[in-house]
């Protein structure tokens, strides 16, 4: 890495790159939106963005009664919902960047994201996660195939075995922040035998695209598109969404636990102790005079 003499900020307009003009611009006037944690020019593109029915599209497939649809429930969804849903999710992405494409390695990023991004609203877990990423990735549906055709003698124990070893790691984009144009297309891991996926290496791409992709990518342009189209048509769903993306629930007493540093871990018996939270205060109900010493050290510092 270097460090330019010259900060982004005293270039000339022309010279920064397209990506990061819009936030140049909001730190050069202050106009940045702190509400959807964005520059007002971003925002401003979501407002007129002609996206309304890829919104009302994904909150009619992937919400039932203001909750996610359950991971078996997704996959009952036919092959072209499932990728109009996918497709969906990209304009919503794309409507705020001051470009309406993204390059081959930048869309293998957001296509990689998606299923995670999914399984993360539907409240999987992160060991959940893994599994459901090494299960695509190694192709577990193709061996079940092979598997089924040599039990019902379709074809020989050869013939599996070679299908079998035919069978590689399907490619999967190295995860990294967006936009990003000057992205290689690059796999996370080598195109080799399925038996061959490095499971330390799946955790830590795994954790990448959920830090560095969703978290920091996605999160706050998609959470700022359903919080505009909750203002323009009070679908409450687009706000449900919205939580369930950014903290990965609904619950309000959740979400303030969250922000006030707690763990999901934590939080699960924390809030059936919880008489009243806000911004100002927590408020414990006398139930927490029965707690053990381990857990009181916990919310000790909010008592």
């Amino acid at each position: 890495f270097s460090l330019s003499p010259k900060s982004l900020l005293d270039m000339d307009y022309d010279m920064v790159d397209e990506d990061l003009r819009d936030v140049v611009d909001a730190i050069k006037t202050d106009r940045f939106n702190d509400d959807l944690h964005l520059p007002e020019n971003q925002v401003m593109r979501i407002v007129t963005g002609d996206i309304d029915a890829n919104i009302k599209f994904v909150l009619d497939h992937i919400l039932t009664n203001g909750e996610p649809i359950a991971g078996n429930a997704y996959y009952k969804l036919s092959d072209q919902v499932r990728s109009k849903i996918k497709e969906c999710l990209k304009m919503m992405y794309l409507v705020h960047l001051r470009r309406n494409k993204l390059s081959k390695a930048e869309s293998s990023v957001l296509s990689a994201s998606i299923p995670i991004l999914l399984w993360h609203i539907q409240g999987r877990s992160f060991s959940e996660i893994i599994s459901l990423r090494h299960s695509f990735l190694t192709k577990k549906s193709e061996q079940g195939k092979i598997n089924a055709q040599l039990k019902d003698h379709q074809i020989s124990n050869s013939e599996a075995n070679e299908l079998w070893s035919n069978l590689t790691i399907r490619f999967s984009q190295v995860p990294s922040p967006l936009p990003n144009k000057t992205l290689t297309s690059k796999s996370s891991f080598p195109q080799k035998h399925i038996r061959e996926l490095d499971y330390d290496s799946l955790v830590y791409d795994t954790y990448d695209y959920l830090d560095k992709v969703i978290s920091l990518s996605l999160s706050d342009p998609i959470c700022a598109v359903l919080e505009v189209f909750y203002s323009k048509y009070n679908d409450e769903r687009a706000k449900a969404l919205a939580n369930y993306i950014r903290f990965g629930t609904n619950n309000d007493t959740e979400i303030w636990l969250l922000k006030y540093g707690f763990g999901f871990e934590d939080i699960d018996w924390i809030k059936e102790h919880v008489g009243s939270i806000d911004s100002h205060r927590i408020h414990f109900n006398k139930s927490i005079n029965d707690l053990p010493a381990d857990k009181i050290m916990v919310i000790n510092r909010y008592l």
